[in-house]
């Protein structure tokens, strides 16, 4: 019996294995059709999603999906990736666009001190090695600030658009230009030589000098000065110095009876080594800040009918640990480094020579000229130490020099300051005549006594055709009545000159470098023989 009971249960689990195999091997293939390939369609859709692109069109797979609930996934796949593929488009939108603000000036347009920097690692890393020739221009707006102070900030910008765009016409294709920062712009010339430098910086002042600013209701010329620096091929070490020497060669062109543009040459260096210097900048800024160390020196300026002292104009000089920093550097630096502190400068010296006066160091019977700043003489502090010199003013000529700058700088409040010292009894010199606008408008419209004409014109007394100019100009200020004073007389010739053009006063080495105490004859010393300065 157990035998029949182990056979019938044998032949049921064969009949239940047939029953239940062969459905399962005939719907295997329904199974896989249904499920397993449109899941690997999925798989498949998903890989082609990764490396999907904006202009590829994906496949639409979820029309061969059988199964409903697949088709849905597969539609939730494209509109995710749809969404996606929007989030990273806006996202490259915004990051252009950062990139852009966070590398172009918004005022100018021109590129920024940040795409410089990067533009020039570049650079550097490119032509490492000096396989081609590279040069560096930078542009600074002369007298930017006057312009600034004078019109107003909105004028000041107008300037700087203006001057972008004169600039960015006359580049060659592919160069661009970079605002540093204030005033002052750079461009890289690459694969050029020095003359077409030159060429590409005399269009550029060309350019800016014909651009209509009078539009902008600007009265006076605007100018830029141009420094170039050059590395020629196979002088790899010289690209990584371009930029000092671009610096130094633009201060150079910025000094008063040169050229505009100026390539870098290494007596430069030592001409601007005041504005380079840390010991030279730690003494200034020292001096300036407290007062310690300021010297002031005296150099005459005579009368031309007995070249006997007039009066004295008195020349700063810092003094420290035996050495001398002299008011060329002193004065580059402070307009190099643009700094906020001409004022304390001008109060320092202004108490030094009040103490001078005090202790006699001036001869009586002569004067004092002092040097004011545009932004000083627009200073209430300073008029007002000016106000305490009122006492000295019975016996000692004083002169106030302020330069044809300080004059377009906020020039209805200098011109009532002026005023109002002049009816103390100080006396009003334009200094340095001829070296920056040298417009007859001022002369006419401020409250001038005295015109010193800059060293640049009288040396250019030695040139015939220059020397007639200079004549009528000299004779048509002084039948406005303006005493003239020659600056920069060196030599005997010199002076013989200037005597014919009838020139008052006369100031140079040849009457006498500047000393710290002046001694004259004092039976020289009268008013009636020194010379009056106001007829």
């Amino acid at each position: 019996m157990m035998d029949e009971i182990m056979n019938i249960v044998i032949d049921m689990l064969s009949r239940m294995a047939l029953i239940i195999g062969v459905p399962t091997l005939l719907l295997y293939p329904l199974v896989t059709f249904l499920i397993a390939r449109p899941l690997s369609r999925i798989s498949q859709h998903i890989d082609h999603l990764k490396n999907d692109t904006a202009d590829q069109e994906p496949p639409d797979f979820g029309r061969m999906l059988a199964i409903s609930e697949l088709e849905k996934v597969n539609d939730s796949l494209n509109e995710y990736h749809s969404k996606l593929f929007d989030v990273h488009t806006s996202l490259d939108d915004k990051n252009k666009e950062l990139w852009t603000m966070a590398h172009h000036d918004a005022l100018t347009g021109a590129l920024n001190r940040r795409a410089f920097d990067d533009h020039w690692r570049n650079l550097q890393e490119m032509f490492s090695g000096g396989r081609i020739e590279v040069c560096l221009a930078i542009f600074d707006v002369n007298s930017f600030k006057a312009f600034n102070d004078s019109y107003g900030h909105s004028i000041g910008d107008e300037v700087l658009i203006g001057i972008s765009k004169s600039i960015l016409e006359v580049l060659r294709k592919g160069e661009k230009l970079y605002r540093l920062g204030g005033d002052e712009f750079a461009c890289v010339f690459v694969d050029c030589n020095k003359a077409a430098a030159q060429v590409i910086a005399e269009r550029c002042e060309k350019a800016v000098a014909s651009y209509p600013f009078s539009e902008k209701g600007i009265r006076e010329p605007v100018r830029i000065s141009i420094g170039l620096s050059y590395a020629g091929e196979g002088k790899d070490e010289d690209l990584s110095a371009l930029q000092w020497q671009a610096d130094i060669a633009m201060y150079s062109a910025k000094q008063p009876g040169k050229s505009h543009i100026a390539f870098y040459t290494e007596d430069m260096k030592q001409g601007m080594k005041g504005v380079f210097s840390s010991w030279i900048n730690n003494i200034v800024y020292e001096a300036i800040s407290d007062g310690f160390g300021i010297s002031m020196y005296y150099q005459p300026i005579v009368t031309l009918n007995d070249l006997r002292p007039g009066y004295y104009e008195a020349l700063v000089r810092i003094e420290r640990d035996d050495k001398v920093v002299m008011p060329g550097d002193i004065f580059q630096l402070v307009e190099a480094r643009r700094l906020e502190i001409e004022i304390e400068m001008d109060m320092a010296i202004l108490k030094q020579i009040y103490i001078d006066l005090e202790n006699d160091i001036i001869p009586p019977g002569t004067g004092v000229s002092v040097n004011v700043s545009g932004k000083s003489i627009v200073n209430q502090d300073i008029v007002r130490q000016l106000e305490k010199f009122s006492r000295f003013i019975k016996e000692y000529k004083l002169v106030i020099e302020v330069t044809e700058t300080a004059l377009i700088t906020q020039i209805d409040e200098a011109a009532g300051n002026l005023i109002h010292l002049r009816k103390m009894g100080f006396l009003v010199a334009l200094d340095d005549y001829g070296s920056g606008y040298s417009s007859v408008r001022y002369l006419a419209s401020m409250p001038v006594d005295i015109v010193k004409f800059d060293i640049s014109l009288i040396r250019s007394l030695e040139d015939k055709s220059q020397k007639t100019i200079v004549k009528h100009l000299a004779s048509m200020i002084s039948e406005t009545g303006h005493i003239l004073v020659a600056e920069g007389i060196e030599t005997e010739k010199l002076l013989k000159k200037v005597i014919e053009l009838n020139f008052a006063y006369g100031q140079g080495y040849f009457f006498g470098k500047p000393v710290t105490r002046p001694v004259i004859d004092l039976d020289c010393a009268s008013p009636t023989k020194t010379g009056n300065l106001i007829h």
